[in-house]
């Protein structure tokens, strides 16, 4: 083996580990160096000015805007990317006696804030209501199903805790136009953000 393959190992013997190996692992440190310094000089800087890089900033949105998705019965009013990945805030409409069924979130806790209309909260062995004014907390990894028992419309405000179950919504919606749309299209979307559908 030629001379440039090989290396000394912790008894000073020739071995076959390579010169190079050295090399990367000082340009790696050289890296980790730079990136260290960078971050400080980065830290000195929000220091400075009593922000961070995520901090979100100060917004209103009036009652009638936010990103809407019709075929979903829902409006974007606050995303992560305005709240710094904290949470996401949306309304969601419910025609008469009509819901969602059984599935459970990953990732998200859910509060629900009834702002017309009342709600039933299905879980595994009970439900759960709600009417205008009622809040519902529902945890992560519990399965539940909104549903309307209602003859009117139901509109709720709910946040998703933490930010990007929008990105859900925003990719089913955009699937919903195909007319090959289907359940299994539906459940693939929904693996990816964490969502499991029971039924």
């Amino acid at each position: 083996m030629p001379s440039a393959f090989l290396g000394r190992n912790a008894l000073g013997c020739e071995s076959a580990a390579p010169k190079f190996g050295a090399i990367r692992r000082e340009s790696l440190a050289a890296g980790l160096r730079t990136e260290a310094l960078r971050r400080r000089v980065v830290h000195a800087k929000f220091k400075e000015t009593g922000m961070r890089a995520a901090d979100p900033q100060p917004i209103v949105v009036p009652s009638s805007s936010g990103t809407i998705l019709r075929e979903l019965g829902v409006t974007h009013k606050l995303t992560r990317n305005q709240t710094g990945g904290a949470y996401y805030l949306f309304e969601s409409e419910f025609d008469p006696e009509s819901g969602n069924r059984l599935h459970v979130h990953r990732y998200e806790d859910e509060v629900v804030h009834v702002l017309e209309g009342a709600i039933e909260i299905r879980l595994d062995k009970q439900k759960l209501q709600a009417s205008a004014g009622g809040v519902a907390h529902l945890p992560k990894n519990i399965p539940h199903a909104l549903y309307n028992p209602l003859k009117t419309p139901l509109r709720i405000l709910a946040i998703a805790i933490p930010g990007g179950m929008e990105d859900f919504f925003d990719e089913l919606s955009t699937a919903m136009e195909d007319p090959s749309f289907d359940d299994t299209t539906r459940n693939k979307i929904s693996q990816k953000y964490g969502i499991t559908w029971l039924e």
